[in-house]
């Protein structure tokens, strides 16, 4: 995967991590220490399970990969949440869910790649 910074995946996880911190930025406080800090620490999760699994060898990849995707779920349902109580404007959880699919896309391709990688 080269170096993790330089990746397309990595540039899209870092994007929508900064767009979650951005949007939840004005939270009232009782969903700031729920919602919003489910979200926060999902989206810097995605982050570093990217980095593991560029630092893992060809089929060690593949748990950080599932958990990264597993991740993704678990933001994806907290964003929605707060785009259905009116905590984010649609047009910022629109700009989630295109980053969100990106980074969802990519890992599934890495993952299906390794996935069919030889051993050793």
């Amino acid at each position: 995967m080269g170096l993790y910074t330089d990746t397309k995946i990595y540039r899209a996880a870092r994007e929508l991590m900064l767009a979650v911190v951005k949007h939840l930025r004005s939270l009232p406080r009782d969903y700031q220490v729920s919602l919003g800090y489910d979200a926060r620490r999902a989206a810097r999760g995605i982050v570093i399970l990217i980095y593991r699994a560029n630092s893992a060898w060809d089929q060690a990849k593949l748990p950080h990969l599932q958990e990264l995707l597993e991740l993704l779920e678990d933001l994806k349902l907290t964003l929605r949440i707060c785009d259905e109580l009116g905590l984010i404007s649609h047009d910022q959880h629109a700009e989630e869910i295109h980053l969100m699919e990106s980074v969802g896309r990519q890992a599934t391709g890495l993952r299906d790649h390794f996935a069919g990688a030889p051993v050793g």
